[in-house]
């Protein structure tokens, strides 16, 4: 039923929608005479505002009002409508067996989503801070829930579990409310922001536990005993939490609360509004705090004891303030930040005019008696006063470094075939850093590297054959993105299409194993005007490149979603962006001669979470 299909129709008494009607539009049977509304498609799709059926609507109040009676399958989206709008509903009986479904798949934000109709599972995976909100119909509705009108919501009543790849990191309240079938879920490590996200559902019955008056689901804190919330003062989250993953905004009371290591993540507004809260100590292993958190009116002392902890937010947010003028974006904050030296807590405060309290620390020792195997794990001792370590290793003069880690061990991705030597960063609160010594790691038959590579004006490339090496497979890099050409086992290539502008060539040598080892990057010149191969961000939004031929200015652009952000023209080879990025974005530099030509230069990945 389209919108508004029905409106103002006053005779229509008693209506019966078949089981083919699958899906009621806002409005449809707003301002009617029903007093009787049968749904026999027990999927149906209801938009869920009271103006979508109602024998009376208030323009003022833009509210709808039905003194009639919803009717419906037992489980159906009938009954939920009925029951988010606090209509009357009445039984027809048990849901029919459902039909079967074939296998589907999707995109929903920047995640991937697939149902398997043999097992009822659906699986989401992606990588990064997933925004499922992107592609999700939002209804906020009187009761405090939220449906979200995800891609696979017709699939509701088949899902049974739903299986959480390793990658994604956040499941956003109300994702999953209602799913009756639905008695399984698993959560890989990554995903630390799981908030209301499954209540109404067997699994949630299933598995949530009480600790005293508070709630968890899988080791996240999802919340509180709702009949005590003007008694509950303090609250202890019990030891192996990972997550806060909801707001106690309305527990007036709450004056304490202990966080314990091992919490990750603090979820938007997790304390917004408390009066009584004055003092909070975030532990080390929290890395992650949303917008809002602690927009907390009472806060005098907020301790953040991770140097690295993201804080998020946008221009039109706040993260830590007492008060905020929306009409001006103004945070008000009388109390006190405390983090080390050179921390984000500190890059916050500044930002912000807010007073920072430096907490004591000392530097780092170097990481001793670092051991490599022949597979990529790597060891060492842990250093005195170090928080996190970051394994770097140099192939073919090249630095590559892994991601930062707590423990003491790490284990690369990808090996060398060849020779190669590595050495372990300490980090310390101090704001310091220390190097263990280089060690080399010796492979049994070392694959040798093709570094010395000529390309011609017509793309032909050639190479000196490398030691060990049975084939090679060459490489070209426009605008940052890889194409391969087919293996041969000659040590030449002719590029099937030679690029217009700059680009980089390089050669992959492989062995009998089919191990790899990859050259040096050769750049080549092609025009007048050069093109910007290597941006750079920092942590704190500065963008730099290095200059190239006959550019006279140069503008930095991003890429979020489908849209495009460019700057102002920048003479320099640097450029800071005024406001931090809330979502993964491309970054890419564009070059301008004197004539007004332009290169668009290589695009970079640049991960926010």
């Amino acid at each position: 039923l389209t919108n508004a299909v029905f409106y103002n129709m006053r005779s229509l008494k008693e209506i019966e929608l078949p089981e083919s009607i699958s899906f009621i539009e806002a409005w449809a049977l707003c301002n009617t005479g029903i007093e009787s509304l049968t749904i026999k498609n027990p999927d149906c799709k209801i938009e869920i505002y009271t103006c979508t059926v109602c024998d009376n609507y208030d323009k003022e109040s833009r509210q709808g009002t039905f003194d009639g009676t919803i009717r419906g399958y037992e489980g159906s989206t009938a009954q939920e409508y009925a029951f988010y709008t606090n209509y009357n509903f009445e039984s027809i009986g048990e849901s029919p067996d459902p039909i079967a479904h074939e296998d589907a798949s999707g995109t929903c934000g920047d995640a991937k989503w697939e149902f398997d109709s043999k097992t009822g599972t659906l699986t989401l995976s992606g990588i990064g801070f997933l925004d499922f909100y992107k592609d999700a119909e939002i209804v906020y509705l009187e009761s405090g829930y939220q449906v979200m009108s995800t891609p696979w919501l017709y699939l509701r009543r088949y899902i049974k579990s739903v299986a959480v790849e390793d990658g994604i990191t956040f499941i956003p309240a109300g994702m999953f409310i209602h799913y009756f079938a639905l008695e399984d879920v698993t959560f890989p490590e990554s995903c630390i922001y799981v908030a209301e996200s499954f209540y109404y559902t067997p699994y949630m019955y299933i598995n949530a536990e009480d600790d005293g008056d508070i709630y968890y689901l899988d080791d996240r804190l999802t919340g509180f005993n709702y009949t005590l919330t003007n008694t509950i003062t303090k609250i202890d989250v019990r030891p192996g939490t990972k997550a806060i993953s909801k707001t106690f905004g309305e527990l007036a009371n709450l004056s304490e609360i202990n966080i314990p290591e091992g919490v990750r993540f603090i979820r938007n507004a997790a304390f917004a509004g408390l009066t009584k809260l004055e003092t909070v100590d975030l532990p080390e292993s929290v890395d992650f705090i949303d917008a809002w958190a602690f927009y907390t009116p009472g806060l005098k002392s907020l301790t953040i004891r991770n140097p690295e902890c993201l804080i998020l937010e946008g221009p039109s947010d706040a993260t830590i303030c007492n008060e905020f003028d929306s009409s001006t974006n103004e945070r008000i904050y009388n109390g006190v930040i405390r983090g080390y030296k050179g921390s984000t807590a500190q890059e916050y405060a500044e930002k912000h005019g807010f007073t920072f309290e430096a907490l004591d620390s000392e530097a780092p020792s170097a990481p001793a008696n670092v051991k490599a195997d022949k597979e990529g794990s790597v060891t060492w001792d842990a250093a005195d006063n170090a928080y996190a370590y970051r394994v770097a290793k140099i192939v073919n003069g090249v630095t590559y470094y892994g991601s930062k880690v707590k423990e003491a061990s790490y284990t690369f991705k990808k090996n060398p075939a060849g020779d190669y030597q590595l050495y372990v960063i300490a980090y310390g609160k101090d704001g310091s850093t220390k190097r263990s010594d280089k060690v080399t790691v010796k492979a049994d038959k070392s694959l040798g590297y093709v570094n010395d590579v000529t390309v011609d004006e017509n793309g032909n490339v050639t190479w000196d054959a490398s030691d060990n090496a049975v084939a090679y497979r060459v490489a070209k890099v426009v605008n940052g993105k890889v194409y391969y050409g087919p293996k041969t086992e000659e040590t030449s290539y002719a590029l099937a299409v030679v690029p217009k502008k700059d680009y980089q060539v390089f050669v992959i040598a492989y062995n009998s194993e089919g191990n790899t080892a990859w050259g040096k990057r050769t750049t080549v010149e092609v025009g007048d005007l050069g093109t910007v191969l290597d941006p750079n961000v920092d942590k704190n939004g500065k963008v730099t490149w290095s200059a190239v031929r006959n550019a006279a200015y140069y503008r930095v652009g991003k890429k979020i979603g489908n849209k495009y952000a460019y700057s102002a023209k920048v003479t320099d080879t640097e450029y800071t962006f005024q406001s931090a990025a809330k979502s993964d974005y491309e970054l890419f530099i564009v070059a301008y001669d004197s004539d007004g030509n332009k290169t668009v230069g290589a695009k970079k990945t640049v991960k926010v979470s």
